[in-house]
């Protein structure tokens, strides 16, 4: 859903989508490998932006970016490394998903509304996501 919503976005905008690519997370080779043969181009690679789904791949798109000038990457994950790529250029942007507002404090709020047979007036919780451009300051880390 989020790379059809993504690809819808774009299309919104008249960018050209390539694509969605499945390349594997634990091989940094076979990465590289199947990326440059998806986008079949050589030199640099400006214009061309990958969006990566899962923290696991951060790492192998990083290094092909070495390997690629030009080249923009985009995460649907945010955390430290994350955060030291923003800071150095080498991520455009990371979305901050809130993964544990939308995935686990529901079930808190279910058990309640089993256990108490209460239930909140307004169950719409504001969880993201969030569009990061810049990594936390020091005091937002403290929070982490």
């Amino acid at each position: 859903q989020r790379c059809a919503g993504f690809a819808k976005a774009m299309e919104d905008l008249d960018l050209q989508h390539g694509g969605q690519i499945i390349v594997p997370n634990d091989n940094s080779l076979l990465f590289t490998r199947t990326v440059e043969e998806e986008i079949a181009r050589d030199g640099d690679w400006s214009g061309i932006a990958v969006l990566i789904s899962g923290a696991s791949a951060v790492p192998e798109a990083l290094e092909l970016k070495k390997q690629r000038s030009g080249l923009d990457i985009g995460t649907f994950d945010a955390g430290t490394l994350q955060y030291e790529a923003l800071e150095t250029g080498d991520l455009l942007f990371a979305i901050d998903q809130q993964s544990y507002l939308q995935g686990y404090l529901p079930i808190p709020i279910l058990v309640h509304d089993y256990v108490t047979r209460q239930h909140f007036l307004n169950h719409a919780i504001e969880s993201g996501p969030s569009f990061i451009v810049s990594s936390p300051s020091t005091e937002e880390q403290n929070c982490f």
